[in-house]
């Protein structure tokens, strides 16, 4: 066994007792610009501390030091939506916007629920 990990241990959840292998290291990929930027719209329509009472643009505009180059790019490129005045400027703007994108075609092109009654 190595020193400082758990590996070869037992260790025990809801009354089940299993041994821990050896440590897995999950990495995941960059998103790419296009992701970054449904996420910061995704990020800023639910709300959260970050976007509480404020515009996308100081949201956008907030000092966050961005982690890659695609991160970076995508925040530059909104910022730069923002200033044309393409982009909606509140919370519940970005959610009717988020979800005319997800829903294009009305009501009736995508349900969310289907009732059934007998």
């Amino acid at each position: 066994m190595k020193e400082y990990t758990y590996e070869g241990r037992e260790a025990s959840y809801r009354g089940q007792v299993f041994r821990l292998g050896p440590k897995v290291v999950f990495k995941a990929s960059d998103p790419t610009v296009e992701e970054w930027s449904k996420l910061f719209r995704v990020l800023y329509a639910d709300g959260g501390m970050l976007a509480h009472g404020v515009t996308y643009l100081e949201f956008l505009d907030k000092p966050l030091s961005p982690k890659s180059e695609n991160e970076r790019a995508a925040r530059l490129e909104k910022l730069a939506q923002c200033g044309s005045g393409s982009m909606p400027r509140t919370q519940d703007e970005m959610r009717r916007l988020l979800e005319r994108e997800a829903n294009p075609g009305g009501v009736c092109g995508n349900p969310k629920q289907i009732d059934f009654a007998l």
